[in-house]
Protein backbone atom coordinates (compact mmCIF):
# COMPACT_ATOMS: atom_id res chain seq x y z
CA UNK A 1 0.00 0.00 0.00
CA UNK A 2 1.19 4.02 -0.73
CA UNK A 3 2.27 5.30 2.35
CA UNK A 4 0.58 8.33 1.24
CA UNK A 5 -2.85 7.48 1.99
CA UNK A 6 -4.31 6.58 5.32
CA UNK A 7 -7.07 3.10 4.79
CA UNK A 8 -9.81 2.17 6.41
CA UNK A 9 -7.96 -0.58 8.56
CA UNK A 10 -5.61 2.50 9.39
CA UNK A 11 -8.42 4.46 11.14
CA UNK A 12 -9.35 1.47 12.71
CA UNK A 13 -5.97 1.19 14.14
CA UNK A 14 -6.06 4.92 14.89
CA UNK A 15 -9.15 5.10 16.60
CA UNK A 16 -8.67 2.29 18.58
CA UNK A 17 -5.21 4.28 19.89
CA UNK A 18 -6.92 6.86 20.64
CA UNK A 19 -10.43 5.07 22.41
CA UNK A 20 -7.39 3.45 24.90
CA UNK A 21 -5.71 7.40 25.47
CA UNK A 22 -9.72 8.41 26.59
CA UNK A 23 -10.06 5.46 28.26
CA UNK A 24 -6.56 6.33 30.24
CA UNK A 25 -6.78 10.12 30.34
CA UNK A 26 -10.12 11.39 31.00
CA UNK A 27 -9.45 12.38 34.36
CA UNK A 28 -6.45 14.81 33.42
CA UNK A 29 -9.28 16.34 31.34
CA UNK A 30 -11.92 16.72 34.08
CA UNK A 31 -9.21 18.33 35.69
CA UNK A 32 -8.29 20.52 33.08
CA UNK A 33 -11.61 21.86 33.09
CA UNK A 34 -12.47 24.89 35.34
CA UNK A 35 -13.57 27.84 33.15
CA UNK A 36 -16.37 28.87 33.44
CA UNK A 37 -17.61 26.57 35.80
CA UNK A 38 -15.19 23.39 37.47
CA UNK A 39 -18.18 21.34 36.16
CA UNK A 40 -15.74 17.94 36.05
CA UNK A 41 -16.93 15.66 33.94
CA UNK A 42 -15.56 17.38 30.68
CA UNK A 43 -13.57 14.80 30.06
CA UNK A 44 -15.31 11.51 31.15
CA UNK A 45 -18.29 12.57 28.72
CA UNK A 46 -15.93 13.22 26.07
CA UNK A 47 -14.78 9.49 27.18
CA UNK A 48 -18.18 7.90 26.91
CA UNK A 49 -19.25 9.46 23.89
CA UNK A 50 -15.84 8.33 22.43
CA UNK A 51 -16.00 4.47 23.81
CA UNK A 52 -19.51 4.40 22.47
CA UNK A 53 -18.33 5.42 19.32
CA UNK A 54 -15.14 3.61 18.36
CA UNK A 55 -17.05 0.36 19.44
CA UNK A 56 -19.45 0.52 17.09
CA UNK A 57 -16.97 1.59 14.15
CA UNK A 58 -14.84 -1.06 15.15
CA UNK A 59 -17.67 -3.51 14.64
CA UNK A 60 -17.98 -2.53 10.96
CA UNK A 61 -17.24 -4.10 8.59
CA UNK A 62 -16.73 -1.30 6.47
CA UNK A 63 -13.53 -1.10 4.45
CA UNK A 64 -13.79 2.18 2.80
CA UNK A 65 -12.21 4.85 4.38
CA UNK A 66 -15.16 6.94 4.08
CA UNK A 67 -17.81 4.59 5.01
CA UNK A 68 -16.01 3.63 8.55
CA UNK A 69 -15.63 7.92 9.03
CA UNK A 70 -19.30 8.08 8.82
CA UNK A 71 -20.07 5.11 11.09
CA UNK A 72 -18.01 6.90 13.28
CA UNK A 73 -19.63 10.40 13.39
CA UNK A 74 -22.88 8.87 13.45
CA UNK A 75 -22.53 6.67 16.22
CA UNK A 76 -20.42 9.61 18.44
CA UNK A 77 -23.66 11.54 18.18
CA UNK A 78 -26.30 8.30 19.48
CA UNK A 79 -23.73 8.50 22.04
CA UNK A 80 -23.12 11.78 22.69
CA UNK A 81 -22.83 12.45 26.46
CA UNK A 82 -23.22 16.69 27.78
CA UNK A 83 -21.92 19.17 25.29
CA UNK A 84 -18.39 17.98 25.41
CA UNK A 85 -20.02 14.95 23.87
CA UNK A 86 -21.82 16.99 21.54
CA UNK A 87 -19.10 19.07 20.68
CA UNK A 88 -16.88 15.85 19.71
CA UNK A 89 -19.51 14.30 17.52
CA UNK A 90 -19.35 17.36 15.40
CA UNK A 91 -15.92 17.38 14.93
CA UNK A 92 -16.24 13.91 13.61
CA UNK A 93 -19.15 14.73 11.66
CA UNK A 94 -17.04 17.44 9.62
CA UNK A 95 -14.10 15.56 9.04
CA UNK A 96 -16.65 12.69 8.00
CA UNK A 97 -18.24 15.33 5.35
CA UNK A 98 -15.70 15.42 3.33
CA UNK A 99 -14.25 11.99 3.22
CA UNK A 100 -15.84 9.49 0.75
CA UNK A 101 -13.04 7.62 -0.74
CA UNK A 102 -11.91 4.57 0.13
CA UNK A 103 -8.36 6.27 1.54
CA UNK A 104 -7.52 9.38 2.26
CA UNK A 105 -4.52 11.17 0.85
CA UNK A 106 -3.17 14.43 2.82
CA UNK A 107 -4.73 17.51 0.83
CA UNK A 108 -8.08 15.68 1.81
CA UNK A 109 -7.07 15.09 5.47
CA UNK A 110 -6.32 18.70 5.88
CA UNK A 111 -9.77 19.70 4.63
CA UNK A 112 -11.35 16.86 6.64
CA UNK A 113 -9.76 18.32 9.68
CA UNK A 114 -10.67 21.83 9.01
CA UNK A 115 -14.29 20.96 8.27
CA UNK A 116 -14.20 18.93 11.75
CA UNK A 117 -12.85 22.20 13.45
CA UNK A 118 -15.64 24.51 11.67
CA UNK A 119 -18.40 22.17 12.08
CA UNK A 120 -17.55 21.91 16.30
CA UNK A 121 -16.73 26.20 15.67
CA UNK A 122 -20.57 26.59 14.44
Amino acid sequence: MDKRYITGKQIKDMLLGAYHSFEKNYQVINDLNVFPVPDGDTGTNMSLTFSGAAEMTLASDAQNAGKLLSVLASSALRNARGNSGVILSQIFRGISKSITQDTIDVPSLKLALRGGSDTAYR
